[in-house]
């Protein structure tokens, strides 16, 4: 099970410098419910993100993280 406290810090010491995530901040493209779409080779998602990992806690943190701030 993931948690919004480790989705939140790990959103913020890594993807919040390219997007935002709803109702917590505001910048680039805006990812907020879109934690379905998390994969572990984020690179394959967007080539911007190439060598950009993410283990499967990860995932769900970020998952949850995500739902909560639409």
């Amino acid at each position: 099970m993931g948690t919004f406290a480790a989705g939140q810090a790990k959103y913020v010491a890594n993807c919040a410098i390219c997007h935002s995530a709803g109702t917590f901040d505001a910048g680039g493209s805006n990812i907020a419910g879109r934690g379905g779409n998390l994969v572990s080779n984020l690179g394959s998602l967007s080539p911007g993100m190439n060598g950009i990992t993410l283990t499967a806690q990860e995932i769900l943190d970020l998952k949850v993280f995500l739902a909560a701030v639409q």
